[in-house]
């Protein structure tokens, strides 16, 4: 699993890489005089603190100035020592001796300039590796193999969005095809993979795939309604200012988005309501379509309420940095705040998901109501006749009481009828 999680991240990485180097080539190579450099990124390790002091910019920005000494650990330099100048916000915590940390690498074509190394970011994708680590260790303790091919199904998933969509994305497909196909592959693959080929896994897809084209319906008009650009995100002003905005729609990334996070939060509605279905018809299998279904809508009920309590939180707690810095902006009403495009596409994404989650109960339940009962064969089988009986040695049977003795000696006496023993 961990070698999965890492061949995932290093795929991701050779994605980018080959973007931006296809960028980079389309671009001029030369502006005058001047060549563009060579960028690369390696890890390095602090050995070393020189310095470590406080300096304000030119704005009144407090910043912690740190001079390190760091070694390569990787590329064609592995082992060369360097001397790095870091400048951090006060808040943030200082770098330490024996952190790894990635550094960037600027090399001039025809040595214009020297080489030069610069800090980036601290190194963590180590740790962040135990904690998946810790995650899968203990899902597998609790489920056993049921969490194994679950995890089969999240990097499947994990698979097609990198392989699949992403390319497909950069490329110019279009996007509205692109996420009905990519979420109906994923939903099928991953749904079957967690919870196996049954009646529960069949009825929650149809329902799920039910519910997404109803949110998306719901989700294209409150986009519309709203007018969103999706030019809300630091992200979308960058890739609308990058060379891919000819081609990149960003209200259908803004779109794709919404109804790929649904699908997750389907999964387990979906799933949880086809299973309480199946277990009340197996505690009871005397329980009519319709007491199965109000029953399991009790259920349902309390589910959804606290999973649209849930999705707003959530979303809310995304975009928390964004709500302080709006509400302290000087000079600027509630309304200013509650009206900014950020906000609103965080409405959408929330009301969208909630109206999803409502529609998957009563589709589910009804539909695991209605068939869980049944009998499940692919291949209809002919009823096969009971063999006739000659209806005088039938009737003659039916008509004898087989009692025992012991039966008889412990059963009241009943002085109408004679003992046949």
């Amino acid at each position: 699993m961990l070698a999965t999680w890492w061949w995932f991240s290093s795929t991701a990485q050779q994605i980018f890489e080959q973007e931006q180097t296809k960028r980079q080539n389309s671009q001029p190579a030369v502006i005058g005089d001047y060549k563009l450099p060579e960028v690369a990124y390696y890890k390095a390790k602090i050995t070393n603190e020189l310095a470590n002091n406080n300096e304000s910019t030119s704005m009144g920005i407090d910043m912690r100035k740190q001079l390190l000494e760091v070694v390569l650990l990787e590329g064609p330099e592995a082992g060369k020592n360097l001397t790095l100048e870091v400048y951090l916000y006060k808040h943030m915590a200082p770098l330490t001796v024996g952190q790894t940390i990635i550094v960037r690498e600027l090399k001039y074509p025809n040595n214009q300039k020297e080489t030069n190394y610069n800090f980036v970011d601290v190194y963590r994708l180590e740790s962040a590796t135990y904690l998946v680590a810790i995650f899968v260790i203990v899902v597998l303790i609790l489920v056993g193999l049921r969490g194994l091919t679950s995890f089969l199904g999240l990097a499947f998933s994990v698979v097609v969005l990198i392989l699949f969509f992403l390319p497909q994305i950069l490329q110019g497909s279009n996007i509205y095809w692109l996420t009905g196909v990519t979420a109906t592959i994923i939903l099928l693959v991953s749904v079957y993979l967690a919870h196996g080929f049954n009646k529960k896994s069949i009825i929650s897809t149809v329902s799920i795939l039910i519910t997404i084209g109803l949110a998306t319906l719901f989700s294209l008009w409150a986009v519309a309604i709203t007018k969103l650009s999706g030019f809300s995100s630091e992200e979308a002003v960058y890739l609308a200012s990058s060379k891919l905005h000819e081609y990149l729609d960003l209200k259908g990334i803004l779109l794709a988005g919404i109804i790929i996070s649904t699908i997750g939060l389907l999964d387990d509605v979906a799933i949880t309501q086809a299973a309480t279905v199946e277990e009340l018809h197996k505690a009871n299998p005397q329980l009519t379509t319709k007491e199965l279904f109000w029953r399991a809508m009790n259920v349902g009920k309390e589910h959804v309420v606290s999973m649209i309590n849930t999705l707003a939180l959530i979303y809310a707690g995304g975009a928390l940095p964004l709500l302080i810095l709006l509400t302290i902006s000087s000079g600027s009403p509630l309304w200013i705040v509650l009206n900014h495009e950020s906000v609103v596409e965080e409405i959408v994404r929330t009301v969208s998901g909630s109206l999803g989650l409502l529609s998957a109960i009563p589709v589910t339940t009804f539909l695991a109501a209605k068939f869980i009962p049944k009998s499940f064969t692919f291949f209809h089988t002919p009823k096969t006749p009971k063999p006739k009986t000659n209806q005088q040695h039938s009737n003659s049977t039916n008509n004898i009481n087989y009692i025992s003795v012991v039966d008889k000696l412990q059963s009241p006496l009943d002085s109408s009828q004679k003992p046949r023993w």
